[in-house]
């Protein structure tokens, strides 16, 4: 299996920073905000509180509907996850087995760690955690970027120099 190497930059990142390679001029814009779509009818009530949870909590227009089937994935994967915790609390890290009586750890334990490997990686093709967000832009948002409550936002053609000899207290790029 051939490894592909490290994710693309988002477009918007190679506009502030400066790219030596292309932009893609063809890349897709997904249409639909998913807040538009309900819940998927399979759901259970906990699993619609979890997302609306997190249509509430994320940014207006981020998710768009073609995301529908990432947060159906994260939203089950939690409410598994946070099932398999609850019924792991009951029974202790060490159970004994059924036929030999030795100790054995716990069968949720493998439930919990697979979904917070689900969750995790949903979360991140989401946007849902610290290392993703700054990769975020949102069209028609300030200035298309979220800049912690500064009041002037970089626009999307501006390159970081541009940025920082508008922005005097910004002597350095973290």
């Amino acid at each position: 299996m051939a490894v592909r190497g490290n994710k693309p930059k988002p477009t918007v990142l190679k506009d502030l920073h400066g790219s030596k390679k292309p932009r893609n001029p063809l890349e897709p814009k997904p249409a639909g905000d998913l807040a538009a779509l309900a819940p998927p009818d399979f759901f259970t009530d906990d699993q619609v509180s979890a997302w609306n949870f997190a249509l509430d909590h994320s940014p207006p227009g981020m998710l768009k509907q073609i995301d529908r089937s990432a947060l159906t994935v994260w939203v089950i994967a939690s409410d598994l996850h946070r099932k398999a915790c609850i019924a792991q609390s009951r029974t202790g890290l060490v159970v004994r087995s059924p036929q030999a009586g030795v100790p054995v750890q716990s069968p949720y334990l493998p439930v919990i760690n697979r979904q917070a490997v689900v969750i995790l990686r949903a979360a991140a093709e989401l946007g849902f955690t610290p290392a993703a967000r700054p990769r975020l832009s949102l069209q028609g948002a300030a200035g298309g970027r979220d800049l912690g409550g500064q009041a002037d936002a970089i626009p999307q053609t501006d390159t970081l120099e541009a940025y920082l000899a508008r922005d005097p207290g910004s002597s350095a790029v973290n």
